[in-house]
């Protein structure tokens, strides 16, 4: 509804008659609604509708009958109809900017669909599509996403939601150079830092990312020396890395460091295949 311009908004949806204007096609025009009668019509964006079309609107979904632009005869169809929009259509009823009558009418069945930030869960299965996607359309073989990269997109506040998350991925898919796709690429492309949580609100987001019970800063603080609290970091990130970059030098070279420094730490902590 908001890409169709106002003065075309009428005949898009309810046709127009033979003659109704002066480039009115020979024989007049379908619209949307007659184009749908015995089906469905789905109407994006419905808030921007026009108070003068909401009314037109109403009419149809009370009476299923409505006249094309410039007719005179009255069309009967049956039409279901689905709408969307991302503003709130019940504050829009109260202050007048939104026809209430038409808001009941079209909130027979209501879905709200939550922002990204509020299913996380929901994270990792998109970014595989939207990467597997990209891969596709770049003509490139399929990344592994890290698991880094999916902490990092589990961390993201995603105030674009799902667009945003598919743009990113895609700006980090078509960049990439390599096989992997790690945090670090991710935050090169990105459009908006992860957000930090803090307080009482670190607390919310760790379960809602299903993050670990314990902290692992917490916990090398509560350890007895500076050394074995490093020691611990640095175990708990090798492990962490270890799977999405299963040889030393994979992770050498994710970790800037030499090959054989990090053979070393791998022995260090046991950590092997």
């Amino acid at each position: 509804c908001a890409a169709m311009p106002e003065g075309l908004a009428e005949s898009e949806l309810f046709g127009y008659a033979a003659g109704a204007f002066t480039s009115a096609r020979r024989g007049g025009k379908p619209g949307l609604l007659e184009l749908a009668d015995g089906g469905t019509l789905f109407l994006d964006e419905i808030g921007e509708l026009t108070p003068y079309l909401q009314a037109k609107l109403l009419r149809v979904l009370q009476d299923g009958r409505f006249r094309r632009v410039g007719g005179t005869d009255e069309i009967a169809v049956d039409v279901r109809v689905i709408s969307a929009t991302n503003r709130d259509l019940d504050a829009m009823s109260h202050d007048g900017t939104f026809r209430e009558d038409l808001y009941f009418r079209l909130n027979v069945l209501g879905i709200t669909l939550p922002p990204l930030r509020d299913r996380r869960e929901d994270i990792a299965e998109l970014a595989l599509y939207f990467v597997t996607r990209t891969a596709q359309q770049t003509e490139r073989p399929t990344p592994h996403i890290a698991r880094d990269a999916l902490s990092w997109l589990a961390s993201h506040d995603w105030p674009g939601n799902v667009r945003e998350l598919e743009n990113t991925l895609f700006r980090a898919v078509a960049l990439l150079d390599g096989d992997i796709l790690t945090a670090r690429d991710l935050t090169t492309t990105a459009s908006n830092p992860p957000a930090t949580a803090t307080d009482e609100t670190a607390t919310s987001r760790d379960l809602a990312t299903n993050a670990p019970a314990t902290d692992p800063i917490n916990a090398a603080i509560a350890q007895g020396s500076l050394a074995d609290g490093m020691d611990m970091l640095e175990r708990e990130m090798l492990m962490r890395l270890y799977p999405d970059y299963p040889s030393s030098r994979k992770l050498a070279e994710r970790l800037g460091i030499s090959h054989t420094a990090i053979a070393r730490k791998l022995r260090k902590y046991g950590i092997s295949g």
